[in-house]
């Protein structure tokens, strides 16, 4: 696998995360909306950022490089912004995404994402048939 651009390699812009920070929403169109308010219900005292990447909708028919390359953007744009955390409401952008931006970010800036339920269960095949399972056979921490 090709590295992932264009995420720099020093997390320094935002060294102090308050707990006052709003949380980012990432996806790839405006379906990520009904997680945001989701999260919302269940979280109202929290400040939300959203970003939609309207420009390269749908995520589904690209390639994985390319999936990865999009939300490595997507999310390092809300790091930037200051957000404490990233929700990735995308689910093709977190199954081939979560583990890169989890061990790129650690825990200082925790990373959650959507996977269909049991898609951690056993390795299986991608949308292509190529057999690489990606993260599909990783379990849920």
């Amino acid at each position: 696998m090709r590295a992932i651009y264009p995420i720099s390699s020093s997390l320094d812009p935002v060294l102090d995360i308050s707990a006052e920070a709003p949380i980012g929403i990432f996806d790839s169109g405006v379906g990520g909306l009904s997680v945001a308010l989701e999260i919302a219900r269940y979280l109202p005292n929290e400040r939300f950022v959203y970003y939609a990447d309207t420009a390269n909708v749908p995520y589904g028919p690209r390639e994985d490089q390319d999936i990865r390359e999009l939300t490595a953007q997507a999310i390092e744009w809300l790091y930037r912004q200051g957000c404490k955390a990233a929700v990735v409401a995308c689910n093709t952008a977190s199954a081939f995404s979560l583990d890169y931006l989890r061990a790129h970010y650690g825990e200082r800036f925790p990373i959650i994402g959507l996977v269909p339920a049991g898609s951690f269960s056993h390795p299986v095949q991608n949308r292509r048939g190529t057999g690489d399972p990606g993260n599909f056979s990783r379990s849920v921490d």
